[in-house]
This record gives structure tokens, C-alpha cells and sequence, in this order.
């Protein structure tokens, strides 16, 4: 079972560290995820998943450099977060 952060309604900042650069990528730039905003409303299902996509492809390509345990890890919390979507009542 997962915890989830106490205050979410309030803002916070969250600092973690980057992968080591590699050679074909020797310096690894810094990152800020800026999450602000409301959703807007869509028209279609196929509009927002569209948007959701897109929104997921950026985080994704913003956290390719983190190290590879704390990507592991943090995979396994968002599976474990997404875990009631998959059971039965």
C-alpha cells in the first residue's frame, strides 16, 4: 500500500538528484516540473486523451535523467498508487 504526500493543497518543492552524465551526454542539464493549472475542458474523448498523453510524454521526457533506482522506484509507486483501477468490487 502506498502513502501519499499529507499536504498536497499546499505548495511544496521537491528536490531529488540527476544521473551521472554519460558520453554521448557527458553534462546533465537540471530540471524543473512546473504542475500549475487546472485541466481544460474537453470535447471528446479522444481530445482528452490526447492532452493526457502529451502532459505524460513531457514528465516522462523531463525525468530521463534520473538514476535508474530512483526511476525503478518511483515506477513502483505509481503501480502501486494505480493499483485500485485494476481490482474487482
Amino acid at each position: 500500500m502506498s502513502s501519499r504526500p499529507p499536504n498536497v493543497s499546499a505548495p511544496c518543492e521537491v528536490t531529488v538528484y540527476k544521473a551521472e552524465g554519460l558520453g554521448h551526454c557527458p553534462e546533465v542539464a537540471d530540471v524543473t516540473i512546473h504542475i500549475a493549472g487546472s485541466i481544460p475542458p474537453s470535447s471528446s474523448l479522444e481530445q482528452s486523451r490526447a492532452l493526457y498523453r502529451v502532459q505524460a510524454q513531457r514528465l516522462r521526457d523531463a525525468l530521463y535523467h534520473l538514476p535508474q533506482g530512483t526511476k525503478h522506484q518511483l515506477l513502483i509507486l505509481l503501480l502501486q498508487d494505480a493499483e485500485s483501477l485494476y481490482r474487482g468490487t
